[in-house]
């Protein structure tokens, strides 16, 4: 059974990275083992938001936040009490949390 990944992206992020999310997922992941969705943030606070709903709805495998340190922020937020898999993708401008993870950018 395939694993199901939502993309939370937040569009003005940092510097532009984060609007190739689209075409680096559809030409990278395995989709015999992953289906996926993206959905963008539209507001502040909106991935606070999704991931609150994703999660309440057992909508998905794992999400990953695409944005910087304050999109994933809100993502955590958002999932605070669900057992979760989050992941991270860091196209902010600092990416401090990131950096600090290892995480490469």
């Amino acid at each position: 059974m395939k694993k199901k990944l939502i993309f939370i992206v937040n569009p003005i992020s940092g510097i532009g990275k984060q609007h190739k999310i689209e075409s680096v997922v559809e030409s990278t992941l395995d989709h015999e083992k992953f289906d996926y969705e993206i959905r963008y943030t539209e507001h502040i606070h909106h991935g606070t938001e999704i991931a609150r709903e994703v999660a309440e709805q057992h909508g998905c495998d794992a999400i990953i936040a695409v944005g910087g340190d304050g999109s994933v922020n809100d993502i955590v937020n958002g999932l605070h009490g669900y057992d979760l898999t989050m992941g991270i993708i860091p196209c902010g401008s600092g990416n401090g949390l990131a950096r600090d993870l290892k995480i490469p950018l």
